[in-house]
């Protein structure tokens, strides 16, 4: 344990202890420590606060189990202009938090040429339920749109360990603040998407684990593996990938492609609704030593 966090208030501690956010963080550690692995290989970033977890369970490292690499976790951010901006879009700061997830507003396949989710053209609950203003609004939410986002790379200050594994973990990630259009509430610019595309080689004793209070929508070999759409809660999901592997046609040792797609799309404004943007995901034995972007 770091001295950062061993020096943490007990009253903060008794508070982290109880959230969403803890619990996913507790999670996610759990998971790490099954894979069989000895402690303190891994950092998760959390904030400013940086904590020693377990992580990296054995097997070759970096690409095709020859001369390792060290993977950069880069992705491109789009940044929208909210309410209270000129021209607004209208599936940023419109919608109320759910508290709950919406599932199905992408298809469980992504587009094969793109490599971008496919909004399903079933999605349309109305009312409250109502998550997103339509099909040619979602589209921008990963597209570069000249006039609606601006786009700029992003890469997760994430440290891996001799293994190649890790996890990432942000209770402000913030990667759009002082870029784009504008900043919002409390200096931060809370009105962006993010997009990432790795490869990663399946191991057996691999562990997803991902999180986050914002859509977020991860795909293995092109299947929907993680659906949490929609304005929420902080939520995350943590099992062992062999779980999945026979729905997932996963192989132990193939390289298969992995995708993620993160909005936030919630200024909060009230103490009853999600704090911010939140983030989690698992480091995999990436084998891309340069950045996918599309």
């Amino acid at each position: 344990m770091t001295r950062a966090s061993a020096a943490m208030a007990p009253r903060e501690a008794r508070r982290r202890r109880g959230s969403p956010r803890a619990r996913v963080s507790l999670l996610a550690a759990g998971a790490l420590a099954l894979m069989g692995c000895a402690a303190e290989t891994a950092t998760i970033v959390s904030g400013s606060e940086p904590v020693v977890a377990a992580g990296g369970a054995g097997g070759s490292g970096g690409a095709g189990g020859g001369e390792i690499c060290a993977p950069k976790i880069t992705g491109i951010i789009r940044d929208f202009r909210g309410p209270g901006e000129p021209d607004p879009h209208p599936d940023f700061g419109s919608f109320p938090n759910g508290q709950q997830v919406t599932r199905r507003i992408v298809l469980d396949e992504i587009d094969d040429d793109t490599r971008k989710p496919i909004y399903n053209p079933e999605y349309n609950p109305g009312g409250v339920e109502n998550q997103t203003a339509g099909e040619e609004q979602f589209y921008q939410w990963f597209h570069d749109v000249e006039g609606v986002n601006k786009s700029f790379q992003y890469t997760l200050p994430v440290e891996l360990n001799e293994f190649g594994k890790g996890l990432y973990s942000d209770e402000e990630f913030f990667p759009a603040d002082g870029k784009g259009f504008a900043e919002g509430s409390e200096g931060h610019n809370y009105y962006f998407t993010y997009e990432l595309h790795m490869e990663f080689r399946y191991e057996k004793y691999d562990y997803l684990v991902f999180a986050g209070s914002g859509d977020l929508w991860v795909f293995i070999d092109g299947k929907l593996a993680v659906d949490f759409g929609g304005i929420h809660d902080t939520v995350g999901e943590a099992y062992a990938i062999s779980t999945r592997a026979e729905e997932l046609d996963l192989v132990v040792g193939n390289v298969y492609k992995l995708d993620l797609f993160y909005a936030q799309r919630h200024n909060p404004d009230s103490i009853f609704e999600s704090p911010g943007s939140f983030i989690t995901m698992t480091v995999f034995n990436f084998t891309n030593c340069d950045p996918i972007l599309l």
